[in-house]
């Protein structure tokens, strides 16, 4: 029998969907033409922060570097300072002017990255079933396109996706599931990629949340129309968490579903639902957000007596701020959290000052 939940949502901030976009769809690639100089910080001690002037910031973006180790991966935390809230915070593109070349750069290098591991860990996993995906970029489109090959046939399966998913593959190595954005002016709009098979997938009934397995059961997501919608986790044929949350406008509540190994994560507003338990509620925090799977590491941000901490690999990150910038919809978008295989970066504000933070494997 299915358990029911109920799940409270908050609306303090509302948006579209969190922008993973460099995880969850593979895109193009753009150089690093940039360099940051890092200024170490003890693990154990929050970085110091030196408040600036209204409209003043040092004449050169610094990057401050904390490192946390959770025995086998390393992560880096590394801010830049951008502006002074008096002045301007992020969500408008006027924003992009204060971030200036470095920042920007080393914004389009992460994506480059993180499209680059996707697809490598993609063909990865594809590989024992004798699929591979290959990209190339259309000039017609001015964007990076996506073949789906078969081992020992000459033509794609699948010929220029505009997207993919990430893939998920069972327990036992038998099957695989890969949701993709059909060729442009093809029809269905999008399909799901089997071992074997290759079938329609509408998103409406999952608000564009794929599904994925956990253990050798297909997890999936199923939700009901606006503005108050109630929402399911299925495990194979099994409903095993039920709950409802509010939609306004263009803000679509249900944030991101992942799943890993025997485990699922649920991002509902700011409520992180994980194997069935509001981890938030169970650690006593105000909200939890932006889960992201680094490495082999779990990552997400959760608040607490007023300020925004981040948990990785079951540890607490000695960085602190007072809002990260995230789930906004329309032109503030632009600026919401993004994460790939290895790194999540993010606008964060603390003590009057708005900074560009990335938190990444390796040096």
């Amino acid at each position: 029998m299915a358990e029911k939940r109920k799940t409270p949502v908050r609306l303090a901030l509302l948006g579209g969907a969190v922008a993973l976009a460099a995880a969850l769809i593979l895109g193009g690639a753009v150089v690093l033409a940039a360099a940051w100089v890092p200024i170490r910080v003890p693990r154990t001690s929050t970085p110091e922060s030196t408040p600036q002037p209204v409209g003043t910031l040092p004449a050169k973006p610094v990057a401050a570097s904390t490192a946390v180790d959770t025995g086998t991966e390393a992560l880096t935390i590394r801010e830049w300072p951008v502006a002074a809230a008096k002045v301007m915070g992020p969500g408008r593109f006027e924003y992009n002017d204060l971030l200036g070349d470095e920042i920007l750069a080393r914004i389009q290098a992460l994506r480059t990255c993180a499209a680059e591991r996707s697809l490598a860990q993609t063909n990865a996993a594809l590989a024992p079933f004798g699929y591979r995906l290959e990209s190339r970029f259309n000039s017609e489109r001015n964007r990076t396109l996506y073949d789906v090959h078969r081992e020992g046939e000459s033509e794609p399966l699948l010929a220029g996706l505009e997207s993919i998913w990430p893939v998920s593959v069972n327990a036992s190595g038998t099957d695989f599931v890969l949701v993709a954005e059909n060729a442009p002016g093809a029809r269905p709009l999008h399909v799901l990629v089997r071992n074997d098979q290759v079938e329609p997938w509408d998103p409406g009934p999952s608000a564009y949340l794929t599904p994925g397995y956990v253990g050798d059961s297909l997890a999936r997501i199923t939700a009901t129309e606006f503005t108050t919608i109630t929402y399911q986790v299925i495990l194979g044929a099994q409903p095993v968490y039920t709950g409802t949350a509010v939609s306004v406008g263009a803000y679509m509540p249900l944030r991101s579903f992942t799943t890993w190994d025997d485990h699922w994560v649920l991002e509902v507003d700011d409520h992180l639902i994980m194997d069935g338990q509001d981890i938030g509620q169970a650690l006593g925090y105000d909200a939890a957000f932006g889960f992201a799977r680094i490495g082999a590491q779990s990552f997400y941000f959760f608040e607490q007596d007023g300020l925004v901490r981040i948990s990785y690999g079951g540890q607490v990150l000695p960085n602190a701020y007072e809002t990260v910038f995230h789930n906004h919809c329309c032109e503030a978008a632009i600026h919401n959290l993004e994460a790939g295989p290895d790194a999540v970066w993010f606008h964060a504000l603390r003590e009057g000052t708005w900074y560009f933070v990335e938190a990444s494997l390796g040096e």
